[in-house]
């Protein structure tokens, strides 16, 4: 006993067990009576089955000494970390201040009522065994807390179909029911229905449960959110690849497939889960779940609670380095050796750019949710391209034999040949390397002509501008003279670009309506879309501004939704469009590039 007639919990005692065991030691008083002697008033006393009411009055019940405190009770005698899952973390955060000592404020009891009174049991549950247990150990039984957790039909302890109590859980409200004069030792015959064809799934609810009510208040449950479950699901081929919507019908096959339809079933006639439930992952709902819910999505994602809590996802669409290398001769070939980067994202799919910083070679894959992703191989890198290299000058290898060496089809291994200008006498010295060559080839026109120009190397040095220009054409326009050699077509050419700079700042700084197109940007600075686009300096002066159709709508659609009242945030992307206004048959188009956007534009915080 502690703090005088108090008694001290047992073991994964519910709150409301120990109250009850408090009133059969008053003696036969009045209910109302040690109501105001607990709490100083009358109260409902159903949620002490589930929850921390009047955490500020436990000091009045305990000493110092006792070791009881606020806390203590909450963790390990109410199922405080079991709902821990559904609290927003204002919230979290309120409540552990008041566990924690401080005055509590006069909603967020309420509040934690209202969100989990949906799960309430309509009986108080036992099991036959702990109960024979707990007479042999304490003298007395008690009401377990994990016998009341919703949805649990089993005492994993001894895996025994728990029985439910004459008392309700609606006549606990007004009343001190102690489990010894309700729970009895004798077991009782299976019960023989649904949950026991499916005991094994049974047990699996009620275990990872328990999970909860240990270790629910140790996890982030923000980092495990909503983001976390539709990368989880971009990654198992439900949801987009850009991790922002999923197939509902597809998500309840794999829960059903999981958990089994006729299970499912019944827990939707005895709890307050609703079939439709896997339609509302989105952010505003979410908070809305309960934990039996929660368990149920996270089993079928990832097969426990645990492994959903403590999985890394990648927020990159194609997984988490080191990525394989899809080089053959590589010592990495599909082992690992690859980076990630680059990753550009087109309407419903993502394209993703690797490089094998050991051999050189460069790939990417386009994905999409319907597709596992499609290789590309962009570059063949140094390693494969000196093997190449090599077997041509060797005469004695025939084409078939280097596929082969190379581990490829002999068309790819031709083409890659043609590219390199070895089906021909190469222009280059083949020990220096054509790049290498090339190179320096350029710099010493540069040296003796003080200029490199396309005729000029095409002239003299025959091959160069082609290859430099695919391969290297940064380094080729940093040190190629783009113009001709006459001073009036220099003086020309400098003109046109200046007016292209100046109109791309003007444009810049004020972003017209319409579509910034080479039309327009041309209109601008008073030139011709010919001159923009036949001169690669001047090209290259606009090229960065000049949108696509879709670009166009988008920079409509934030510019309209940020002039929209915050007052009335989020919004959908129907209503932005229509103060734009838009067509319906351009809406239907993008429809879903438009809510990527609105979507991605509701999750940024107001400006002030």
């Amino acid at each position: 006993m502690t703090g005088g007639f108090f008694p001290t919990p047992f073991p994964d005692e519910c709150l409301y067990s120990v109250l009850c065991r408090y009133y059969a030691r008053c003696g036969g008083t009045a209910y109302e009576t040690v109501c105001k002697m607990l709490f100083g008033g009358l109260q409902n006393l159903a949620g002490s089955i589930y929850l921390p009411i009047k955490s500020e009055r436990i000091d009045c019940w305990t000493t110092p000494e006792s070791g009881v405190t606020r806390s203590s009770i909450a963790i390990n005698h109410t199922m405080h970390p079991y709902y821990a899952i559904t609290l927003t973390p204002e919230l979290r955060t309120e409540i552990e201040r008041v566990l924690g000592g401080g005055v509590p404020a006069s909603t967020h009891e309420r509040i934690m009522a209202l969100k989990s009174r949906r799960s309430w049991l309509k009986h108080l549950r036992y099991c036959p065994l702990c109960a024979a247990a707990d007479i042999a150990k304490h003298g007395e039984t008690y009401w377990h807390r994990r016998h009341q957790l919703p949805g649990c039909y089993y005492c994993t302890k001894h895996q025994v179909r728990l029985v439910d109590s004459h008392i309700t859980v609606k006549r606990a409200t007004a009343g001190f029911y102690p489990a010894s004069n309700e729970a009895r030792a004798d077991v009782a015959d299976a019960a023989d229905d649904v949950f026991d064809r499916h005991k094994d799934k049974c047990l699996k609810i009620c275990q990872e449960s328990e999970w909860l009510l240990e270790n629910g208040l140790s996890v982030d449950w923000q980092e495990n959110g909503r983001d976390k479950y539709l990368r989880l699901l971009r990654d198992c081929g439900i949801a987009s690849v850009h991790g922002t919507r999923y197939d509902c019908n597809a998500l309840t096959g794999l829960v059903n497939e999981y958990w089994g339809s006729e299970l499912l079933g019944a827990l939707f006639s005895e709890t307050a889960v609703y079939p439709e439930w896997l339609s509302r992952i989105h952010a505003n709902m979410m908070y809305r779940f309960l934990p039996l819910q929660h368990i149920l999505l996270m089993c079928a994602v990832k097969g426990s609670v645990a492994g959903f809590a403590y999985c890394d996802v990648s927020k990159n669409p194609f997984g988490t380095a080191p990525f394989v290398c899809e080089n053959p001769i590589c010592a990495h070939y599909h082992i690992d050796g690859a980076v990630c980067t680059e990753v550009k994202r087109f309407n419903s799919r993502a394209v993703g750019h690797f490089f094998c910083k050991h051999c050189g070679m460069r790939y990417k894959i386009s994905k999409a949710k319907p597709l596992k992703g499609s290789i590309v191989i962009t570059d063949y890198g140094h390693l494969w391209k000196n093997k190449l290299i090599r077997c041509s000058q060797d005469k004695s290898i025939t084409n078939e034999r280097t596929a082969e060496i190379l581990k490829c089809d002999v068309r790819v291994m031709m083409l890659q040949k043609k590219k390199l200008g070895l089906l021909r006498s190469p222009h280059y010295d083949i020990e220096l390397g054509t790049e290498a060559y090339y190179k320096a080839k350029v710099v010493a026109l540069i040296e003796e002509y003080g200029e490199a120009t396309f005729s000029l190397m095409q002239d003299k040095t025959p091959g160069a501008y082609d290859y430099l220009r695919k391969n290297h054409r940064k380094w080729l326009d940093e040190h190629l003279t783009l113009w001709h050699e006459t001073a009036r077509e220099r003086t020309r050419i400098d003109n046109m670009r200046t007016k292209a700079l100046k109109a791309v700042e003007q444009i810049t700084q004020n972003p017209p309506q319409r579509q910034i197109s080479y039309g327009y940007i041309a209109e601008v600075a008073g030139l011709t879309r010919d001159n923009l686009r036949s001169n690669p300096h001047i090209h290259a002066c606009v090229e960065g501004i000049v949108e696509s159709r879709l670009d166009w709508h988008l920079r409509r659609i934030t510019a309209a939704y940020q002039s929209l009242p915050d007052e009335g945030k989020p919004y959908a992307a129907v209503e932005v469009c229509c103060t734009i206004p838009m067509e319906i048959k351009t809406y239907a188009k993008y429809s879903e590039e438009f809510e990527e956007v609105v979507d991605e534009l509701n999750k940024m915080k107001p400006t002030t």
